[in-house]
């Protein structure tokens, strides 16, 4: 087990932050199981878009996390529009071509590299924009 005590604490969270914020950050962080455990989950980790509302900086913490989990053998699925955590992951499965009635086909399934290669679907030509320095 990994001890996670001082690694999830999220400094810039104060009183003055807007509610909402405060409840998707306990929100994140309950998928977790950080909100009253000190160890890493025993159950696979899953979560739909935790860097909503999160600092740049809480992003990269979380990043941390999540390959603390990986390396301690979890399985972990995440739902994300993030660049950064796209950039980062290791397999990307995409979900296209559109929105809605659109969508709901696998348009591409690989490596991050491989779809900012391919620039073959809309998240591959924001990905490629991304990790080149021009969406930043």
């Amino acid at each position: 087990m990994v001890p996670l005590r001082s690694s999830t604490s999220c400094g810039r969270l104060s009183c003055k932050n807007p509610a909402p914020r405060l409840r998707q950050f306990t929100t994140s962080r309950s998928h977790y199981g950080l909100s009253t455990k000190t160890q890493l989950p025993v159950k696979p980790s899953r979560s739909r878009k935790p860097t909503t509302g999160l600092h740049l900086a809480d992003v990269e913490q979380l990043l941390g996390l999540l390959d603390r989990l990986v390396d301690s053998g979890k399985s972990v699925i995440v739902i994300e529009h993030h660049q950064a955590v796209m950039a980062h992951a290791d397999w990307i499965i995409d979900l296209g071509p559109g929105a809605g009635h659109d969508g709901g086909r696998i348009i591409f399934e690989g490596t991050p590299a491989d779809l900012v290669a391919a620039r073959s679907t809309l998240t591959g030509e924001h990905l490629a924009s991304y990790v080149t320095g021009g969406d930043r």
